[in-house]
């Protein structure tokens, strides 16, 4: 598919070093590049659990099911960073859309510097990475409408 967002070649480093450390043993199911800017590396959870690990955001983590990110809460009902919101938005609109959905564990890291991009783009990593796993063919035009469809219905602005 010419047009497809999806890459496999030459991770970073840094993702590959995130991925053995928090998953000792395990290779990545999933490996590829969604877009210009953003690596992910996966696995699937076994659950109807979402984890993202963010190194470039602090190290951070986030988990969410498609019930607690409806309300934009973790499974620990704290409220979700500002950085997982697209992701977890992409969530709801694909469970809402009627997609059958599996959690995943994911490592994300990005080409650019932290902020709206970069969480704009991480929503867009996780919605390839969910089409990816139902075998649902997309482009890249389909993950920009459901990015604004997440910022219309989810983040509400």
């Amino acid at each position: 598919m010419p047009n497809s967002p999806i890459q496999q070649t030459d991770p970073p480093v840094r993702l590959l070093a995130k991925f053995t450390e928090l998953f000792p043993k395990t290779e990545p199911t999933y490996l590829f590049q969604a877009g210009r800017d953003m690596w992910m590396a996966g696995i699937l959870s076994g659950t109807d659990e979402y984890t993202i690990y963010s190194p470039d955001n602090n190290d951070g983590k986030a988990t969410f099911t498609w019930r607690t990110a409806r309300n934009k809460r973790t499974v620990l009902n704290r409220p979700l960073p500002s950085w997982s919101r697209y992701a977890a938005g992409v969530v709801v609109m694909l469970a809402n859309a009627g997609l059958t959905l599996q959690g995943v564990q994911v490592v994300i890291v990005g080409e650019q510097a932290v902020g709206p991009r970069y969480d704009y783009d991480m929503g867009m990593a996780l919605a390839a990475l969910c089409y990816t796993i139902q075998n649902y063919p997309f482009r890249q035009e389909h993950l920009h409408e459901l990015m604004e469809q997440v910022r219309r219905e989810y983040l509400g602005s």
